[in-house]
Protein backbone atom coordinates (compact mmCIF):
# COMPACT_ATOMS: atom_id res chain seq x y z
CA UNK A 1 0.00 0.00 0.00
CA UNK A 2 1.70 3.30 -0.62
CA UNK A 3 2.34 5.53 1.79
CA UNK A 4 -0.34 7.90 1.77
CA UNK A 5 -0.87 11.30 4.00
CA UNK A 6 -3.64 11.05 6.34
CA UNK A 7 -5.95 13.97 5.99
CA UNK A 8 -7.55 14.92 8.89
CA UNK A 9 -10.50 17.49 9.55
CA UNK A 10 -11.18 17.70 13.50
CA UNK A 11 -13.89 20.12 14.91
CA UNK A 12 -15.84 20.80 17.87
CA UNK A 13 -19.29 21.96 18.78
CA UNK A 14 -19.31 23.83 22.24
CA UNK A 15 -23.12 23.18 24.38
CA UNK A 16 -23.02 25.92 26.90
CA UNK A 17 -24.89 24.51 29.83
CA UNK A 18 -24.81 27.13 32.36
CA UNK A 19 -21.36 28.46 33.35
CA UNK A 20 -20.19 25.01 32.24
CA UNK A 21 -20.17 22.83 29.06
CA UNK A 22 -19.22 19.86 27.04
CA UNK A 23 -17.40 19.60 23.76
CA UNK A 24 -18.69 17.75 20.82
CA UNK A 25 -15.78 16.40 18.68
CA UNK A 26 -15.33 14.87 15.35
CA UNK A 27 -11.74 13.56 14.02
CA UNK A 28 -12.87 14.16 10.26
CA UNK A 29 -15.89 15.75 9.65
CA UNK A 30 -15.55 19.25 10.37
CA UNK A 31 -15.74 20.93 7.19
CA UNK A 32 -19.77 19.59 7.55
CA UNK A 33 -19.83 20.63 10.78
CA UNK A 34 -21.89 23.65 10.23
CA UNK A 35 -24.39 22.38 8.09
CA UNK A 36 -24.88 19.16 10.66
CA UNK A 37 -25.55 21.46 13.38
CA UNK A 38 -27.66 23.06 11.26
CA UNK A 39 -29.95 20.12 10.79
CA UNK A 40 -29.75 19.04 14.17
CA UNK A 41 -31.17 22.53 15.33
CA UNK A 42 -33.68 21.71 12.71
CA UNK A 43 -35.11 18.50 14.33
CA UNK A 44 -34.60 18.95 17.52
CA UNK A 45 -36.59 22.36 17.54
CA UNK A 46 -39.19 21.21 19.83
CA UNK A 47 -35.89 20.29 22.42
CA UNK A 48 -34.88 24.32 22.05
CA UNK A 49 -34.05 25.33 25.77
CA UNK A 50 -33.87 21.55 27.11
CA UNK A 51 -30.05 21.26 26.59
CA UNK A 52 -29.62 18.07 28.06
CA UNK A 53 -31.80 16.67 24.97
CA UNK A 54 -30.98 18.84 22.34
CA UNK A 55 -27.42 18.05 23.31
CA UNK A 56 -27.98 14.36 22.66
CA UNK A 57 -29.56 15.42 19.24
CA UNK A 58 -26.23 16.91 17.82
CA UNK A 59 -23.87 14.56 19.22
CA UNK A 60 -26.67 11.76 17.23
CA UNK A 61 -26.44 14.01 14.23
CA UNK A 62 -22.46 14.34 14.25
CA UNK A 63 -22.35 9.78 14.73
CA UNK A 64 -25.06 9.10 12.10
CA UNK A 65 -23.14 7.15 10.17
CA UNK A 66 -20.80 5.56 12.47
CA UNK A 67 -23.33 4.97 15.75
CA UNK A 68 -21.66 1.80 16.45
CA UNK A 69 -17.97 3.09 16.08
CA UNK A 70 -15.34 3.30 18.66
CA UNK A 71 -13.48 6.15 16.57
CA UNK A 72 -13.72 9.30 15.15
CA UNK A 73 -16.21 10.98 17.57
CA UNK A 74 -16.64 11.91 21.38
CA UNK A 75 -18.01 13.82 24.27
CA UNK A 76 -15.53 16.06 27.03
CA UNK A 77 -15.34 19.03 29.38
CA UNK A 78 -12.43 19.70 27.40
CA UNK A 79 -11.13 20.77 24.11
CA UNK A 80 -10.38 17.42 21.98
CA UNK A 81 -7.76 18.49 18.93
CA UNK A 82 -9.27 21.14 16.57
CA UNK A 83 -8.55 22.45 12.68
CA UNK A 84 -11.79 24.90 12.69
CA UNK A 85 -13.39 27.62 15.12
CA UNK A 86 -15.51 26.50 17.38
CA UNK A 87 -19.35 25.94 17.00
CA UNK A 88 -20.90 27.24 20.16
CA UNK A 89 -24.39 26.24 21.09
CA UNK A 90 -26.48 28.44 24.08
CA UNK A 91 -29.60 26.62 23.63
CA UNK A 92 -31.10 28.40 26.50
CA UNK A 93 -30.69 31.94 24.49
CA UNK A 94 -31.23 30.22 21.51
CA UNK A 95 -27.48 31.36 19.68
CA UNK A 96 -24.86 29.81 17.90
CA UNK A 97 -21.76 31.31 17.80
CA UNK A 98 -18.23 31.03 16.06
CA UNK A 99 -15.50 31.26 18.28
CA UNK A 100 -12.05 30.56 18.93
CA UNK A 101 -9.83 28.10 21.53
CA UNK A 102 -10.52 31.28 24.28
CA UNK A 103 -14.32 30.91 23.96
CA UNK A 104 -14.04 34.45 22.35
CA UNK A 105 -17.05 34.86 19.94
CA UNK A 106 -16.53 36.30 16.32
CA UNK A 107 -20.06 35.80 15.18
CA UNK A 108 -23.58 34.84 16.58
CA UNK A 109 -27.06 34.22 15.49
CA UNK A 110 -30.39 33.31 16.65
CA UNK A 111 -31.14 29.85 16.07
CA UNK A 112 -33.30 30.77 13.57
CA UNK A 113 -31.23 32.96 11.46
CA UNK A 114 -28.53 30.00 11.26
CA UNK A 115 -31.48 27.80 10.50
CA UNK A 116 -32.37 30.34 7.56
CA UNK A 117 -28.85 29.86 6.08
CA UNK A 118 -29.13 28.12 2.35
CA UNK A 119 -27.52 24.76 2.87
CA UNK A 120 -24.95 25.91 0.00
CA UNK A 121 -23.82 28.54 1.73
CA UNK A 122 -23.06 26.47 5.15
CA UNK A 123 -19.19 26.61 4.94
CA UNK A 124 -16.42 27.75 7.34
CA UNK A 125 -15.62 30.28 4.73
CA UNK A 126 -18.79 31.92 4.13
CA UNK A 127 -20.24 32.20 8.23
CA UNK A 128 -17.22 33.12 9.28
CA UNK A 129 -17.18 36.33 6.83
CA UNK A 130 -14.43 34.78 4.81
CA UNK A 131 -12.34 35.88 7.42
CA UNK A 132 -9.20 34.32 8.78
CA UNK A 133 -9.40 34.78 12.88
CA UNK A 134 -6.17 34.89 14.10
CA UNK A 135 -5.01 31.84 16.65
CA UNK A 136 -6.71 32.99 20.03
CA UNK A 137 -5.44 29.39 21.20
CA UNK A 138 -2.64 31.20 23.58
CA UNK A 139 -5.33 33.97 24.81
CA UNK A 140 -6.27 31.64 27.54
CA UNK A 141 -8.69 33.05 30.23
CA UNK A 142 -7.94 31.30 34.04
CA UNK A 143 -10.42 28.53 34.27
CA UNK A 144 -13.16 27.55 31.18
CA UNK A 145 -13.67 29.23 28.20
CA UNK A 146 -16.14 32.03 28.80
CA UNK A 147 -17.85 31.25 25.16
CA UNK A 148 -19.29 34.86 25.90
CA UNK A 149 -22.70 34.61 25.01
Amino acid sequence: MPNQEIIRNRANIYVKNGDTGVYLYTNSLGHKLPKILQKALLRGKSKWGNTNVLTRVIFSEMIQNDVLGNDGFSISTQISDNDHLILAVNDQKEIVGICGESGRCYKRWNFEKYLNIEESRMTWEVISGNSRFEDDSNNTHYGAPIFDF
